[in-house]
């Protein structure tokens, strides 16, 4: 992930808002800030304009319809996790990719902390076999899905209420075909 650290005052609404050098041009994207207080205050995170070119507009990926957190740490330990992270599904879209395959979201909201979490829902704890959590997951899973084609299973390993389960589907059912020669 290529992202830029700044000091500059970032708001909470702003994430998504242009970062421009000093001679006018985009070099990023606004996507969250680190603040104790909820103001501009504290440190800001922009995605740089090289990646966001590459991930919208030279290679996107397929829409899922998953909103999720990924979760570590003492969080994960306090959801009993039977590995160190995974990834709490929050929202499922209709007639998405996500909903599918059977992906169920959480429906009670919790305030931990500062972050509020939509928690009884799914927790993804491998996706095709890469584990969520280990070395350089993210680009794993991002390889072995652009490799899929639509005869392919695409398999998630799940933590649903208390139990590991699997969820598979043909990526044909799914609509996940990648398009073109990539």
């Amino acid at each position: 992930m290529e992202i830029l650290q700044t000091d500059t005052a970032i708001n909470q609404g702003n994430s998504g808002g242009p970062m421009f050098n000093m001679r006018g041009e985009a070099i990023g994207i606004v996507s969250h800030i680190l603040s104790s207080t909820g103001g501009f205050e504290g440190v800001g995170f922009v995605v740089t304009s090289n990646l966001a070119r590459r991930v919208l507009l030279d290679d996107p990926s397929p829409w899922s319809g998953l909103d999720g957190v990924l979760i570590e740490g003492p969080m994960a330990r306090a959801l009993n996790l039977p590995q160190q992270a995974g990834i709490l599904v929050e929202n499922v879209a209709a007639g998405s990719p996500a909903s599918a395959i059977g992906l169920q979201a959480g429906n009670l909201k919790a305030q931990i902390g500062s972050q509020t979490f939509n928690l009884g829902g799914d927790v993804i704890l491998a996706i095709n076999g890469v584990i969520i959590g280990t070395p350089q997951f993210s680009q794993r899973i991002d390889e072995k899905n652009r490799s899929l084609t639509g005869d392919d299973q695409f398999v998630l390993r799940v933590l649903r209420e208390g139990n590991v389960i699997e969820l598979r589907r043909l990526v044909s059912v799914l609509g996940m075909e990648r398009k073109g020669p990539k």
